[in-house]
């Protein structure tokens, strides 16, 4: 699923939440814009599929799974702070709903942003791993999971070299995340 797609069902469903609300609810602001929910997806999109990877890796097991589980690891602390943001806004937008739902709507939210966002991470890890999902038994192939730790260990799905994916919610870190 493209990215596309997933912002189009998120702005689909989001009215829905409102629970018959007025259509002047918006949760987009001039502090927290449609680009910040868009890039919080975006960095937990990518911390999925590297977790999803690492274990359908490990059905290879040996050097090629150990390699794997250590550079996704390292990956992860990392970009420790750009998880820990992205979820901070999503958590943000989340608690916009409580004025118009309460608590359920709440979770609805964030519910809703993690099926969608596990979905295209699914997506995602299949094409890259030639079929193999965590629904599966599908064994991924060996260079397939090698050119993941490669690009892994080498820095290359870092936030921090792919600034046009976090560009706004590293404005929003800068103003709101305490490291």
């Amino acid at each position: 699923m493209k990215l596309k797609h997933f912002w189009y069902a998120l702005l689909v469903i989001s009215p829905l939440l409102a629970y018959g609300q007025t259509s002047t609810f918006n949760r987009f602001t001039e502090d927290m814009p449609e680009r910040l929910e868009t890039d919080a997806a975006n960095v937990m999109i990518r911390g999925l599929v590297h977790d999803f990877s690492n274990k359908l890796c490990s059905r290879l097991g040996g050097p090629v799974a150990q390699d794997i589980h250590i550079e996704v690891g390292e990956w992860q602390k990392r970009n420790d702070l750009f998880i820990h943001g992205a979820a901070e806004v999503l958590n943000d937008f989340a608690n916009k709903y409580i004025p118009i739902g309460g608590e359920i709507a709440k979770q609805d939210y964030l519910q809703m942003v993690l099926r969608t966002t596990t979905k295209t991470a699914s997506e995602r890890v299949m094409r890259q791993l030639n079929g193999a999902t965590l629904d599966n038994n599908i064994i991924p192939q060996q260079a397939a999971c090698l050119g993941l730790a490669r690009m892994l260990h080498d820095g290359l799905a870092d936030f921090e070299r792919s600034p046009q994916t976090t560009q706004a919610l590293l404005v929003y870190m800068q103003r709101n995340v305490k490291p």
